[in-house]
């Protein structure tokens, strides 16, 4: 229960600080069970870029910890200064970065090529916004195309799991019984109607991917392709003052040329199979997937960004 409350039609209560405004949970707006057990169970996902950066980057675990939780401070800034804007990973960026910091030795030569790599997108978002160009941009394409981009990106993620040495070959039954559930609760035209008609599948619909995480997760145990996992109770200490030996104001920022750094070609032994022509070809394939289930009404008209099937 928060301590202030929305009248019908206005805006929601805050406390305005300039351009501003903040909210903060209890007083402005109430504690959700949903969110708060989603937190729970997929902050692991942000925790999972620990071990990339001890690998990249050269960066200890304790230090990787504070980056981390630094991240999800920020990720809770827009929400808490009431900016219209919702921040995260560029996810199917990720192969493609660490494609390119893998060229260089952990370290301080890795970490000044990921800065430069930030510097440039920075600048090429900051130039698309202020231009105007970004809309532009996105509004040449058609929505099949821009959905089947959507498409491709996981089609290219689940190539990468299906194919030798992937994930499915080692864990099949969770797997694809944890997809199938928790494609049904986010994707199904039949279980909107559910949501809408009964308050349990409101219930489970509220919690998004965390229902196909969970039966994964149990069938994984029961079936024995996971297994139980070793708790230790006790206390992370995050390294926060040991962060600016790893920034550039210590180690020095990355000179022009690291701009004109290329990637390593296909055919490179350290390139990845997430960024080759087969994710070009995922795209193209998602694409005319959309085309055709929108022309057969099997598809949502949000389509464009969370395509709901009819099962």
């Amino acid at each position: 229960m928060a301590l202030t409350e929305r009248k019908y039609g206005e805006v929601h209560p805050y406390w305005a600080a300039g351009p501003f405004k903040i909210r903060l949970p209890f007083i402005h707006y109430r504690w959700e069970m949903a969110e708060t057990i989603q937190a729970l169970i997929m902050f692991v996902i942000t925790l999972a870029m620990i071990p990339l950066l001890e690998k990249y980057l050269g960066i200890p675990y304790d230090v990787g910890l504070a980056f981390v939780v630094v991240c999800g401070i920020g990720f809770m800034l827009p929400n808490l200064l009431g900016s219209p804007f919702v921040p995260g990973w560029i996810t199917p960026a990720i192969p493609v970065v660490l494609l390119f910091v893998g060229q260089f030795e952990p370290g301080p030569e890795a970490i000044k090529a990921l800065v430069g790599l930030q510097l440039v997108v920075t600048f090429i978002f900051f130039f698309l916004g202020i231009t105007r160009l970004g809309t532009k941009l996105v509004n040449l394409f058609p929505s099949s195309m821009k959905a089947g981009i959507l498409l491709g990106a996981g089609i290219a993620a689940i190539t990468g799991e299906i194919s030798e040495g992937g994930r499915l070959a080692s864990t099949p039954i969770s797997l694809m019984l944890g997809f199938a559930v928790t494609g049904y609760v986010l994707f199904s035209l039949s279980f909107r109607d559910l949501v809408e008609k009964h308050r349990w599948a409101k219930m489970i619909a509220s919690y998004g991917m965390v229902p196909g995480t969970l039966v994964a997760m149990g069938i994984g145990w029961i079936v024995g392709e996971y297994s139980l996992p070793t708790i230790e109770f006790g206390f992370s200490a995050p390294a926060f003052g040991e962060m600016w030996n790893y920034l550039p104001f210590s180690i020095g920022f990355p000179g022009i040329e690291i701009c004109g750094w290329r990637f390593p070609p296909p055919s490179s032994p350290t390139s990845s199979p997430l960024v080759t022509s087969s994710s070009v070809r995922a795209c193209w394939i998602g694409s005319i997937i959309c085309v055709l289930m929108r022309r057969s009404r099997l598809m949502s008209t949000r389509c464009i960004s969370s395509p709901a099937f009819v099962i």
